[in-house]
């Protein structure tokens, strides 16, 4: 197993090795991959038409991909995914449905924690005269838009400032406000792309998509700049600044309430 590391460094793992992660340890069916696939690059097309003024190129281009770089694993191959390609610092819930994997560059969701495949199958057996390609498509819509559409966001935004903080109280703000802000986009794109879907809550979802509202309102459009951390150029001070009085609204009891802490 790989060792443990403090920072996520940004890299892009060889499709060689994704496309090796697939066939030895998916715990779907290669229909089921490749629909999920599919639906992978509405949502990331769907951001990036919302957002995409708000990105820097990098972070557009590197998503391109993204949709074949999203697997499922049975719980075990999971969590030792997670241990091997995530830093020590970040911590993924243990109701979390999956997590964008900054060091590799991919998604990872988990079968068991979705349900995904079972209900797949479960339902062509209870209806084997629906049309399985429509049946495969939806099911898929209603289990896994959300967490899906989750994690392509994190992975539409740059990692500066993000992987690493000298100062925890500084990293564990900016981990509120991503999570903030990751939240009330995942909403938005859920609602326009598939309303009928499973209606799935996290923890503390909707205080944290209420709180970005909050600060929306206050800051305007320029908010998602700094969630995409879209730098410009030649003027790194002033994004800082920006960042530094969006980050001081989250001192520490306001991200206990956002369990964040």
């Amino acid at each position: 197993m790989q060792k443990s590391y403090e920072k996520a460094d940004h890299f892009v793992a060889d499709e060689d090795i994704v496309e090796s992660l697939k066939s030895e340890a998916s715990a779907v069916s290669p229909e089921t991959q490749g629909k999920l696939e599919e639906l992978a690059k509405d949502v990331a097309n769907d951001i990036l038409q919302e957002y995409g003024s708000h990105m820097s190129d990098a972070a557009k281009e590197r998503v391109e991909n993204l949709p074949k770089r999203v697997l499922v694993l049975e719980e075990a191959d999971f969590s030792e995914t997670l241990r091997a390609w995530l830093p020590k610092r970040q911590h993924v819930g243990d109701n979390a449905a999956g997590t964008y994997v900054l060091m590799g560059d991919f998604i990872v969701l988990s079968n068991e924690r979705t349900d995904l495949e079972h209900r797949v199958s479960n339902f062509l057996s209870a209806y084997p005269e629906a049309d399985k390609e429509i049946a495969r498509q939806v099911i898929l819509k209603m289990s896994l838009i959300k967490s899906l559409a989750h994690e392509i966001v994190h992975a539409h935004q740059d990692s500066k400032d993000t992987t690493e903080h000298d100062d925890l109280r500084a990293y564990y703000s900016r981990l509120a406000f991503d999570e903030c802000g990751v939240a009330f986009i995942t909403e938005e794109i859920c609602n326009k792309m598939f309303p009928e879907r499973l209606n799935i809550s996290y923890h503390r979802e909707e205080e944290r998509r209420d709180y970005f509202k909050h600060l929306k309102d206050k800051y305007g459009e320029e908010i998602y700049d700094i969630l995409f951390v879209k730098v410009p150029q030649n003027d790194e001070a002033s994004y800082l600044e920006r960042e530094a009085g969006i980050l001081s609204e989250f001192p520490h009891e306001k991200k206990k309430d956002l369990g964040i802490y």
